[in-house]
């Protein structure tokens, strides 16, 4: 099933990637792609998918959701601190970023709401708004140095978070969004999975490949990114029991283990360019991972529910 959803995201990859090489999207048309991406479905999704009614085992998972969500950025920055050290060339801070911060947004969402649904989505969106919170504040002063301190209005104020926080509270006091709001926020919020994968399409068709393959230090970073830390997660997951501690946390877990299994953000890419790194390496990072993940997710899934 995984597979097979896997399969349908590259395809919509593929469209992407398509649309760029064939001029049907500009340079600044993926942009603009990804800022809508940004600023408007993304949110919407936030919010839609938490119009539904008050559920214990819904409080519990988003409780978990967030706790496990926490702890995996936690254990990939400490992961990429040990492996990539401290050298010369600056690209190391590029490489602890690209191997810390997965593709939640525009790749793990979709993913989940294609196979889990909505419900899914809930537990989904508290990755994304941990990343957010993480990639901001410790990924930008990874970035910059660590002189740099981020201003926490700006943090909160990411789409990406107040959406979360807004979706949390509608359902915390049970508000349900009257017509035509809430029906058209869902129609917004249906977008994401298409334009996710097209966004990713069209930010790998704008990234210069040619001779990124022999770059051998992007395979340490991809090997991380995509198996170490999820495999480590899967370990440590199966030690504490955190499957059994209440009806439905198996489905939490799949959920942290697909976000956190994604393929680099384009943050990489983004977010090295306005701190001055390495900006095209950043890029070849999420290139490579992404093309990558489409064997390294489903393993990744299937030996989390074997073991």
């Amino acid at each position: 099933m995984l597979m097979q959803q896997v399969l349908v995201m590259f395809l919509l990859i593929g469209v992407g990637f398509f649309c760029v090489k064939r001029n049907i999207i500009s340079e600044k048309g993926s942009k603009q792609l990804s800022d809508l991406l940004i600023y408007i479905v993304v949110p919407c999704l936030a919010i839609d998918v938490y119009q539904v009614d008050m559920d214990t085992g819904i409080i519990k998972g988003i409780i978990l959701a967030f706790g496990l969500a926490i702890f995996s950025h936690i254990l990939a920055i400490v992961v990429a601190k040990l492996l990539f050290r401290k050298r010369e060339d600056p690209r190391y801070r590029v490489e602890r970023f690209a191997a810390v911060y997965s593709n939640a947004g525009f790749m793990g969402l979709p993913l989940v709401q294609a196979t889990m649904g909505d419900e899914g989505v809930i537990f989904a969106t508290a990755y994304l708004a941990t990343f957010n919170l993480f990639a901001f504040s410790l990924g930008a002063m990874e970035l910059q140095g660590e002189g740099h301190r981020p201003k926490v209005r700006s943090i909160l104020l990411h789409p990406g978070i107040w959406s979360v926080i807004v979706g949390v509270l509608l359902f915390c006091f049970q508000i349900h969004l009257p017509n035509p709001i809430g029906p058209a926020i869902k129609y917004v919020a249906s977008m994401n999975t298409p334009l996710g994968m097209m966004a990713c399409g069209a930010f790998i068709a704008g990234t210069k490949l040619k001779g990124m393959f022999r770059n051998k230090g992007m395979y340490g970073v991809c090997a991380v990114r995509l198996l170490l830390i999820p495999l480590l997660l899967i370990l440590i997951y199966k030690l504490a029991g955190v499957m059994h501690w209440f009806e439905g946390a198996e489905m939490v877990v799949i959920i942290n283990l697909i976000t956190a299994s994604c393929p680099t953000a384009a943050m990489a890419s983004i977010m090295s360019k306005q701190y001055n790194q390495d900006a095209a390496y950043g890029g070849q990072l999420v290139a490579v991972t992404t093309i990558l993940s489409i064997v390294t997710l489903p393993l990744v899934v299937m030996v989390a529910q074997l073991i």
